[in-house]
């Protein structure tokens, strides 16, 4: 009877975990990937962060790809020889 006892208080702890504790981890989880996801949007759009203090900050612009997209290199194919 005490076996059964202390099953049915583990099965109950458990439920109570999972209805109230997880959906606060998991909506913590989820807020700090998402702040993660918008810093690095914010870094890539206003460039690289160099100092900050206070209300100043200085970032250094990002450089722009000047590669073109087409690739103007000779292409050479493949032959048996």
């Amino acid at each position: 009877m005490r076996f059964l006892l202390i099953i049915l208080l583990v099965i109950i702890g458990f439920r109570l975990f999972v209805r109230f504790v997880f959906p606060l981890i998991a909506k913590y989880f989820v807020k700090k990937a998402s702040d993660s996801i918008q810093e690095q949007t914010k870094r890539k759009t206003q460039g690289e962060k160099v100092f900050e203090k206070g209300d100043i900050e200085i970032r250094k612009p990002r450089k722009p790809d000047n590669r073109s997209k087409d690739s103007d290199d000779d292409y050479v194919d493949y032959t048996e020889v």
